[in-house]
């Protein structure tokens, strides 16, 4: 709870979530059907290619 009074929130309660063996990709948008969840293509354009070349390349 954010007590708006610049001190840390205050922890009420936490949980876990077992996703078993789905994707994230398969989960997300049953977890949060509400929302529009995408990914900006702006942000990650070519940050996959980039990290595939530095794991696969020579």
């Amino acid at each position: 709870m954010d007590n708006e009074d610049g001190e840390e929130p205050e922890k009420l309660a936490s949980w876990g979530v077992f996703l078993g063996l789905a994707s994230y990709a398969d989960v997300v948008p049953k977890l949060f059907a509400w929302a529009d969840a995408h990914v900006h293509p702006e942000t990650y354009d070519g940050t996959e290619c980039d990290q595939y070349r530095a794991d696969c390349c020579i």
